[in-house]
Order: structure tokens, then C-alpha cells, then sequence
């Protein structure tokens, strides 16, 4: 019997959040705009986790003389620091750095904002939807793996309000404001993805996205060589650029218009102007090449750049291994999986979850018909006693697969109970755990 499963000829995208795919068109019980904002939000969300990827944790090494890649707009020490913390995937570290800052510049709405964002992903990370496969469809509109923390929640709400009423009221004094209406922007921004994430609310989520493009358009009318405001309207009209007709026609309602090639082109100005979202630029255009099939460029900016200013940036590590699989060179990736799994079992990244280079080492393996080895770095997993239940079930599915093809289904089912009975472990994955059991008569 042959099981239904992902195809082995290319490889799985591990390291990065994937654009959502189309939702289904709402329903007459649907109101449109509810379903655009849950769209957005989820592209408005991307645009944040491609800053810090998911399956992070705090607490590993950094490097203090490591230079950052773009010029900061806050130079102080501690905002360089943290800077540094969070493009590597330390928010614990990011978190007290960008404290210090606040505490010197408490109405800084540069300071304040850095500060949001590390909170918030830190918190997105605890509750367990920063997982890079829940926004291959619709399902990040679904229920968290873990509630958020009310005390962070109500925490957050706080600081957000904040830093508007610190943007409103410089742009009160001077409507005009260049300054704190990119920053407006930025905390509206925010706050989408806190609505939509945390607290979800979409109708609120929204308002807020639609609010933040057009701050950042007012911006540009104002001070057209302030790139960093074509940032979120970079993404907002890739994301409009993607929708079917006849919801471009509902987006255009709530004041969303633009296309995949401004965009891309507005991303790309981004990076060019070398300051401080160019690197949140680098990283979605390395989602958004690769939506383009512009594989090489994806992979230039990830080995040229990314790696070269964040080296305990795992998921980029990740992300370079699974481009030149991608791009045919399963040969060349497979040392860098294998190398991101020796650095990771000699402390390099600290907690966070390398066992996901396992899985992409058995992935490749299996899909050049290296059974054995794919078995192999599957079993890996099993030995990181701090391993992701859902990574757990991921192994282990992927071990099952491998054993049917080598015609060991009695193993196969083993592994397929095994990830549909994993504690704490991920309920689409137990899901299709059991499929493939049942497919197999388990």
C-alpha cells in the first residue's frame, strides 16, 4: 500500500514561515472584511517573524563585537546590543537590552518600539504560534498551542498605548511630524499583530494594518527618501498583489491596493537603504524570492549577508541549507544540515531547537533514496531531550515514511502511533499521523 504523503523531490521549508496560502473565499456568513483581515494580519504577522523566526528561544550566546548589518537609528550601546540579541534569536537578551534603553529615553518612540517587539515575539514564541507550518494555510486563525500569560498580555496592551500616546502627542504639537508618524506606523503595526495573535480580534487587527500603511504613506508624501516607510506598504501590496479579483475589489474598500511587483520592488528599496528595516526587508524578500521562484537571489542575501552578521542565527543556517536544496544542490546541503546539528550538540545555539537540522538532514536523505540515513538523522531527535513535541512527531512521521519504503510497515505503524500519541505535541500533525496509520490498516 502506498501512502499519501509530501512529495521527496523537493525539500520541506523548515526554517522559515511560509506566506499563507489563499484562504477559502468568505461565505455569505463571512463578512468579507473579517476574512481580508485575517489575511493581512497573518502577512503583517510574517513581516515581523521574518525579523525573528519562529521555533526561537532565549537564552543562547551572542557575540558582542559581532557588527549589526544596517545602521541603527538609536546608537546608544544597549540598542545595539539588542539589536544584535534579536536578529539572533536572543529575546531575553533583546528584551533587557532595549529595558535599558527605554529607562535612559522613556518617551524615545524608537526605544519603545524596539521594546514592543521583543516582548511581544517572546511571548508569541511562548505561546507557541511562531511554528513556521501553521501559516501554510488558514489555520493560524485557529486556537494557540498555549494561552498567553494575562499579566504579559495586559503588560503589552500597556505599552503599546503607550507609544501612540508618545507618537500623538509630538503629532499634535506638529501634525507634520515625520518622526513619530513612522513610528505610529510601526507601533500600529504592532499592534495588529497583537490583536490578531494574541487577543484575536480581526476587525481591530485590521484597522490597525490599513492605519499603520497609511502613517508610512504620509511619511513618504512628506520625506520621500524615508525608505523605511516602504516597508509595510511593500508588504501590504504583495499581499494584495496575491489575492484573487474579486477580493483585490474588497481590499480596495478598506484602502488596500498594489501589486507583487511593487512590492517586491518597494522591499528591495528597502534593503538598498542600508538602515534600520533593511534587514527586516533582506529576510522577506528571502520568503518572497522564493514565491518568485528567484531562488539564487533568495540565497545570496542568506549566505552573502544574513549568515555573515548573524551567525547564531540558526533558522537562517537552516534556511541556506534547505535554498541550495531548492535550487538542486542536494549535495551541497547536506553538510550544512549536518553542521548546523554538530553546532547545536556543542552549545552554539544555546535552547533553541536544532533538532530541526535533523529533520531537514533526513528529509534530503529521503528524498535521494538514502533510507538508511535518513532513519539515522531521524533518530537524532530522539536523543535532544529538550526536543519540540512537534518536532518529536515530525521525526517520527518521517521515519515511518521512510520505513514504508523500505517495506517495513510494521515499523512504519509504530512510528506513525508513536507522533499521533505524542504528549503536548502538535494536533495537525497527530492528524496526519493517523491517516497515514490508517492507510497502512493501523
Amino acid at each position: 500500500m502506498t501512502l499519501r504523503s509530501e512529495s521527496e523531490s523537493r525539500p520541506k521549508l523548515p526554517s522559515l514561515p511560509k506566506l499563507p496560502s489563499l484562504p477559502k473565499l468568505p461565505s455569505l456568513h463571512e463578512p468579507t472584511g473579517k476574512w481580508f483581515g485575517r489575511w493581512l494580519t497573518a502577512a503583517l504577522m510574517i513581516l515581523l517573524v521574518a525579523a525573528a523566526p519562529a521555533l526561537a528561544a532565549a537564552g543562547h550566546p551572542t557575540e558582542s563585537e559581532q557588527p549589526l548589518g544596517f545602521k541603527s537609528r538609536l546608537t546608544d550601546p544597549h540598542t545595539i546590543a539588542g539589536e544584535r540579541a534579536f536578529y539572533s534569536l536572543d529575546y531575553d537578551r533583546a528584551v533587557n537590552e532595549f529595558k535599558a534603553t527605554v529607562d535612559a529615553q522613556p518617551d524615545n518612540p524608537y526605544a519603545l518600539n524596539h521594546l514592543i517587539n521583543a516582548e511581544l515575539f517572546r511571548e508569541l514564541y511562548n505561546m507557541g504560534v511562531l511554528n513556521t507550518g501553521d501559516y501554510a494555510d488558514d489555520g493560524f486563525v485557529g486556537k494557540p498551542h498555549h494561552p498567553a500569560d494575562p499579566k504579559i498580555v495586559e503588560h503589552l496592551r500597556t505599552l503599546i498605548e503607550h507609544t501612540m500616546d508618545v507618537s500623538e502627542k509630538r503629532l499634535k504639537a506638529n501634525a507634520n511630524d515625520v518622526e513619530a508618524l513612522y513610528c505610529r506606523g510601526v507601533t500600529r503595526g504592532a499592534k495588529s499583530t497583537f490583536l490578531g495573535l494574541v487577543e484575536r480580534s480581526w476587525f481591530a487587527a485590521l484597522r490597525n494594518a490599513v492605519g499603520a500603511r497609511h502613517d508610512h504613506e504620509r511619511v513618504l508624501e512628506l520625506d520621500p527618501k524615508f525608505t523605511d516607510a516602504r516597508l509595510i506598504i511593500g508588504v501590504h501590496e504583495y499581499v494584495v498583489g496575491s489575492l484573487p479579483w474579486a477580493v483585490k475589489v474588497a481590499a480596495s474598500v478598506v484602502g488596500e491596493h498594489g501589486t507583487r511587483e511593487d512590492g517586491v520592488k518597494a522591499l528591495e528599496s528597502v534593503m538598498a537603504g542600508g538602515s534600520e528595516a533593511s534587514e527586516d526587508a533582506r529576510v522577506m524578500l528571502v520568503l518572497l524570492y522564493r514565491r518568485e521562484n528567484r531562488l539564487p537571489d533568495a540565497y545570496h542575501i542568506v549566505h552573502d549577508h544574513l549568515m555573515r552578521y548573524y551567525p547564531h542565527n540558526m533558522l537562517m543556517a537552516l534556511e541556506e541549507g534547505s535554498l541550495l536544496w531548492a535550487m538542486g544542490k542536494p549535495q551541497e546541503a547536506e553538510p550544512i544540515y549536518q553542521r548546523i546539528w554538530d553546532s547545536g550538540k556543542q552549545g552554539k545555539y544555546g535552547s533553541l531547537h536544532y533538532e530541526l537540522a535533523a529533520i531537514g538532514l533526513g528529509d534530503l536523505r529521503r528524498s535521494q533514496k538514502n533510507y538508511a540515513g535518513a532513519v539515522e538523522a531521524y533518530r537524532w531527535v530522539d536523543g535532544v531531550a529538550t526536543a519540540d513535541p512537534e518536532l518529536r512527531q515530525k521525526a517520527a512521521i518521517g521515519m515511518g515514511e521512510t520505513l514504508h519504503a523500505q517495506g517495513q510497515d510494521e515499523a512504519a505503524r509504530q512510528q506513525f502511533r508513536r507522533a499521533a500519541e505524542q504528549p503536548g505535541g502538535s494536533e495537525q500533525a497527530s492528524k496526519d499521523a493517523r491517516v497515514r496509520l490508517k492507510e497502512l490498516g493501523g
